[in-house]
């Protein structure tokens, strides 16, 4: 049942966003995230790891998550993000040594400190023509079912 639903809320989301301009999805999105955010609990604050130094961060509160699940709606139709109206709402800096790079068919790691939906970058950059991957932990058949439609 679990996964019928995920089958059935990626199909809607890819049919919505085809149907409509960025601006429109986000707010029909921001109800969703809103509620959503307000249900999740508080995160435990974390401690910053040795080579960064001491001391705890604590992840973002209500407004940040509510930002964070409209976000996510975008890894539902990373293919799109390369179309005009997409593209134009994410601007990169220093592209050019990546895109050296890809011209020569050498290999880069990027490394990035990033707060926010960093999970997107590589979405994005795969919509800015920068060939790019992400390692995740696990086996794939135990990503669910909906991880999986977004992977493809």
């Amino acid at each position: 049942m679990r996964n019928l639903v995920s089958f059935f809320r990626f199909k809607l989301i890819r049919f919505l966003e085809r149907i409509s301009r960025p601006e429109p999805l986000y707010r029909l999105f921001r109800p969703i995230a809103v509620v959503r955010a307000a249900f999740k609990r508080n995160p435990v604050p974390l401690q910053l790891p040795a080579v960064i130094g001491t001391g705890w961060i604590t992840p973002g509160d209500a407004k940040c998550r509510q930002r964070y699940y409209q976000n996510c709606a975008l890894t539902f139709f990373p293919e799109r993000l390369a179309l005009p109206c997409w593209r134009d709402r994410c601007e990169f800096a220093g592209m050019d040594q990546l895109r050296d790079l890809q011209r020569q068919n050498l290999p880069a790691i990027l490394v990035v400190c990033h707060f926010g939906p960093f999970f997107l970058l590589r979405r994005w950059l795969q919509a800015a023509g920068i060939r790019a991957t992400t390692l995740v932990a696990g086996m794939t058949d135990e990503r669910s079912y909906l991880n999986q439609l977004k992977d493809r």
